[in-house]
């Protein structure tokens, strides 16, 4: 109880909160209950005409609400009814069959219109009109029917009048033209001649022809080769053309001379890389060394320099000295 007691304990002052608090509980819920249930409104007096002519309105209001409905409903099945009949009519008029023609034509002239007119598919027209127009002929009945939309029916009715135009055939009078004209057609053999003994740097493809085994490809590979490396300083320079053999080169060398004042020289100080790698004997390892040597010593001033150079063969040096010159 001294538990209860000291923990419930209240002051004076705390009571006295307590009980306004409690007065104005109750008097909040007294005036709740007067306000709900004791106090009654006085009474408003309605006209009862008044009332009769709201109902009258709101009655008048429902009654035109559901013509008009009535209205728009019987106006739509209405226009509903009438539209069938329009297009009935329209299809009426364009499906009536246009009058067909026959006549004798020819495919390949005849127009658009004409055709048409014979009973033509548009889709027909419009294929052979294109094929037309890119340049194609129709030369028989089993070309024909090859036309996109042109059916069996229409075809074996048109075939009786079609005129197709007649191949032109040349006619000979006699077979001696014929032989003429064919003579002309095959290409002249060159006749070889007896070999002679000729320079190799002035010689042309005619004298390297008349060699026996060089025909109309090697002398060009030969001419070619001699172009690139500026001319021959001997002729066994021959035998690096590709595809002439040893047992080739030794048939026709008693027939072949040379003369090395023929040969055209360049400047090596002038050449650049591509201009040196055009040389059948000079490679890009080659050109890269000459170059090389050029850029940290300065220009060539004497052909014996290239001695000098490790990569280079002294072989390889003499036969440059044949083609390049240095100024």
């Amino acid at each position: 109880m001294k538990f209860i007691w000291d923990n419930t304990y209240l002051t004076r002052d705390e009571r006295t909160r307590i009980k306004i608090l409690v007065s104005i509980l109750l008097f909040l819920c007294f005036f709740k209950f007067y306000a709900v249930v004791l106090y009654q409104p006085a009474f408003i007096p309605i006209d009862k005409h008044i009332l009769d002519s709201v109902e009258m309105v709101s009655i008048k209001k429902k009654e035109n609400y559901y013509a008009k409905r009535k209205f728009d409903s019987s106006k739509k099945n209405t226009s509903n009814w009438k539209e069938p009949q329009k297009k009935k009519s329209k299809k009426t008029t364009k499906n009536k069959p246009k009058p067909i023609a026959n006549f004798r034509f020819n495919p390949n002239k005849i127009s658009k219109d004409s055709l048409l007119m014979l009973g033509f598919p548009s889709y027909a027209v419009n294929s052979l009109l294109k094929y037309r127009s890119k340049g194609g002929v129709i030369r028989s009945i089993n070309q024909m029917s090859k036309i996109n939309g042109l059916d069996e029916a229409t075809l074996e009715r048109l075939t009786p009048y079609v005129d197709l135009d007649q191949p032109v055939r040349k006619k000979y009078a006699d077979n001696t033209n014929i032989k003429k004209d064919s003579s002309l057609i095959k290409k002249k053999k060159y006749k070889r001649k007896e070999p002679k003994i000729f320079d190799i740097n002035t010689g042309d493809t005619t004298d390297f022809m008349n060699l026996y085994g060089i025909g109309r490809v090697y002398s060009k590979r030969i001419i070619n080769f001699r172009k690139s490396l500026g001319g021959f300083f001997t002729i066994e320079q021959i035998g690096d053309v590709w595809g002439i053999e040893d047992s080739l080169f030794l048939a026709i060398k008693p027939y072949l001379t040379v003369n090395a004042s023929n040969i055209q020289k360049k400047n090596i100080n002038n050449m650049s890389k591509d201009s040196l790698n055009k040389h059948p004997y000079i490679n890009w390892q080659k050109s890269k060394t000459i170059l090389a040597y050029k850029s940290a010593h300065g220009d060539y001033k004497h052909m014996d320099e290239f001695y000098n150079l490790h990569l280079l063969e002294d072989e390889f040096v003499d036969t440059m000295k044949q083609y390049f010159f240095v100024k």
